[in-house]
């Protein structure tokens, strides 16, 4: 039997190998084959590394605001990164990105460092159905003047009213829709130098509006 034995223990050692080589080594999409879940998948491929995929009809998007006045905010959209401190087109202020709202097309990255005269004018020729993501970095309310905060309030936003110095704000949502529900957050935890904020979800397509607006968790995986 010490034969018999031996051969049973290399079996078991052969297997327990091959189960480690294919969970190790090989590709997600082969070990999916190999019975993940359906909901496992769908977190592997959710865009923008949302926790899972947005419904039919709906844009996926992630917004990070700057960290400090070092770090900046991470935009993106339909799992691409828009707007980004290694894309080197954001800027300390207000980061923006306009989309047309029925397509993915992108419209406009606007990032507003010194004075508010172009933002104003920006901001006048949003057309409803837009899609407007917007991310602080640094302070954003230097460029905020009074009009520029009843606008942004007309579009949705709850916090712009209140928003202080160096407070960070992220907000993303569609223009001119009544009844939408815009996403948004703000926090000014360590009173001079916030904490990051982010929000992701999935905005739905203009033309589609009447859907209600699918909100997603933000994971823990970075984008």
């Amino acid at each position: 039997f010490p034969g018999l034995f031996c051969i049973v223990a290399l079996i078991l050692f052969l297997l327990s190998w091959s189960i480690f080589f294919i969970f190790r080594y090989m590709p997600g999409r082969d070990r999916d084959s190999l019975g993940a879940s359906g909901l496992d998948r769908m977190k592997v491929n959710a865009k923008c590394c949302l926790p899972q995929k947005c419904p039919s009809g709906h844009f996926a998007f992630r917004i990070r605001s700057g960290a400090a006045n070092i770090v900046g905010p991470k935009i993106c959209f339909e799992d691409q990164i828009i707007m980004s401190g290694t894309k080197t087109n954001v800027g300390q202020g207000v980061n923006i990105v306009l989309l047309h709202g029925e397509t993915d097309k992108k419209m406009l990255c606007l990032h507003v460092l010194e004075g508010s005269t172009d933002l104003l004018a920006f901001l006048k020729t949003i057309q409803p159905g837009n899609l407007l993501l917007v991310a602080s970095f640094d302070d954003a309310t230097e460029k905020l003047t009074g009009e520029i905060r009843d606008i942004f309030a007309e579009l949705g936003s709850t916090f712009i009213k209140s928003l202080r110095y160096r407070d960070n704000w992220v907000f993303a949502g569609p223009a001119g829709i009544k009844h939408s529900r815009p996403f948004e957050k703000n926090t000014n935890v360590f009173k001079t130098w916030p904490r990051v904020v982010e929000v992701g979800g999935c905005l739905p397509r203009y033309g589609g509006m009447h859907s209600s607006i699918y909100k997603s968790q933000i994971p823990t995986t970075p984008i």
